[in-house]
């Protein structure tokens, strides 16, 4: 695990509560927005370059998310529970259609590997992904009303992924107000679980990098053009969803950021956190590398989409119709 990415996290988590706002709503929020984004771009990337790749972090901010609906023999049943408050994905920096995609349900908790589900949505959300249910993905709280408009195109079932887990897990952020006998000082602020194999839990920081590189310890495979995969397509589903409501402004929220792979502020990151000599030494073959790509020293305000189109990094007005807060996150090889 990279120390700097941790401490880049946990220097998030002190911010939101030194602002007085430690709510989860607020935790999610500084992630996406262009300071914590910052930070976290620089600090994953300065640990990619080590494996001869960089990338690009884009942000949406929802400020909504999709509900769930559990197939029964009269239909599908109340009450539903939401499908995550969080959507990772990291594309192929040459191929926008494949990559690794996660979804995270966040909670406040006072310890970090014990999940409370006390609530009927917590324990609703732990049955539906870890059985063998279809559900039906909709945006309203009250009615089985199908997402897109049309039940065939709606429906989902990830029975497949179930057993570790890897495409749904909870994330735990510590509470203000937790003792440091329930969360230890040595225990990240940002936990990353699936409450009923406890054994794979660690700190964000290192899943997250995890999944740019590519591991096979968190992250499910997705490829846009597998129209027989659910998991495929509920990814597909959700990414157009949320870019196409951001572009045309009528996503819930107010926030969405780009931030382009920086060499300047990458060297500043550098010398600052590492030793001189390995500071040097890295930023001596990253100029190297990035002689020879078209964006050096140039930061892009564009988001480069699937269809192969762009948007320029804007704020977004809202009315929450569709979306799910989404982090998006295009991982290139240098060549």
């Amino acid at each position: 695990m990279s120390s700097i990415i941790y401490k880049i996290f946990e220097d998030i988590w002190t911010n939101v509560v030194y602002n007085g706002k430690a709510h989860e709503r607020e935790f999610l929020r500084e992630i996406h927005g262009i300071h914590g984004l910052k930070k976290i771009a620089t600090a994953v990337n300065s640990e990619l370059i080590l494996h001869n790749k960089f990338a690009r972090f884009t942000s949406i901010w929802v400020d909504h998310t999709p509900q769930c609906y559990v197939q029964k023999k009269n239909g599908w049943g109340k009450p539903s529970c939401e499908l995550a408050d969080l959507l990772i994905i990291v594309r192929n920096g040459h191929s926008k259609k494949v990559g690794k995609a996660l979804l995270i349900q966040a909670k406040m908790a006072n310890k970090p590997f014990v999940l409370v589900a006390n609530n009927a949505s917590t324990k609703n959300q732990l049955k539906l992904m870890s059985t063998k249910y279809s559900f039906l993905l909709s945006n309203n709280t009250n009615n089985p009303i199908p997402y897109t408009g049309n039940e065939n195109t709606s429906v989902f079932n990830l029975s497949n992924l179930i057993g570790n887990n890897y495409h749904h897990q909870f994330l735990q952020i510590k509470k203000s107000s937790s003792s440091k006998k329930n969360w230890p000082a040595c225990v990240s602020s940002w936990i990353i679980l699936w409450p009923l194999k406890k054994n794979n839990a660690d700190a964000y920081s290192t899943k997250l990098l995890d999944m740019c590189l590519h591991q096979n310890t968190i992250g499910a495979d997705f490829n846009f053009d597998n129209n027989g995969c659910d998991w495929s397509q509920l990814v597909k589903l959700l990414f157009e969803t949320t870019v196409n409501s951001a572009r045309h402004g009528t996503a819930k929220g107010s926030l969405q950021n780009t931030v382009q792979f920086m060499p300047n502020d990458f060297s500043d990151f550098m010398k600052k956190n590492y030793p001189a000599e390995l500071a040097k030494r890295t930023l001596n073959e990253l100029n190297k590398k990035i002689k020879s790509q078209e964006n050096k020293d140039k930061l892009l305000d564009e988001i480069d989409f699937a269809d192969g189109s762009r948007s320029r990094s804007h704020l977004v007005e809202n009315n929450g119709e569709t979306g799910i807060s989404t982090l998006i996150i295009d991982v290139t090889d240098f060549d």
